[in-house]
């Protein structure tokens, strides 16, 4: 069902862009993926989580799958901290997408504007896919674990 639910959230996200008179790749944005889930590796690298947070994500996942009070608690703690850390990568991206807006300023250039236009659609995307892994995969994850302990 958690699968379920994720698929969702991603497929009404497709929807409403379409519906609102975009297509669907107003809300892909290689950037903006990047600028998320590249340091989001980075965190599971410094604190070598990847077994908690694999052994999370297949608790999660397979209902049945036997996991350890302790391993449930380390990865609740791994899933409260990702997601403090995508809104602060949200943030930090979301600033560095304004300062590309900055530097490109040049009232010179004709193609300024088009710069302008992206470097804006990145700074906005990038914060939308971190409160989407945030709203749809950290926190029902840590929900779903603390609900299966008991």
């Amino acid at each position: 069902m958690f699968v379920l639910g994720f698929i969702i959230v991603l497929l009404a996200l497709a929807v409403f862009s379409v519906f609102l008179g975009g297509n669907i790749r107003m809300i892909i944005d290689l950037p903006s993926l990047i600028i998320i889930i590249i340091p989001l590796l980075g965190v599971l690298f410094a604190t070598k989580s990847f077994h908690v947070f694999y052994e999370g994500m297949k608790a999660i996942i397979l209902p049945k799958a036997k996991i350890s009070d302790k391993l449930r608690d380390q990865a609740v703690l791994l899933f409260r901290m990702l997601s403090k850390a995508t809104a602060a990568i949200s943030a930090a991206g979301f600033i560095i997408c304004l300062l590309n807006i900055l530097f490109s300023l040049d009232m010179t250039d004709p193609n300024a504007i088009n710069t302008i236009g992206s470097n804006i659609a990145a700074g906005l995307t990038t914060p939308m896919y971190g409160l989407t892994l945030i709203a749809a995969l950290f926190e029902p994850a840590v929900f779903v674990l603390k609900k299966r302990k008991q």
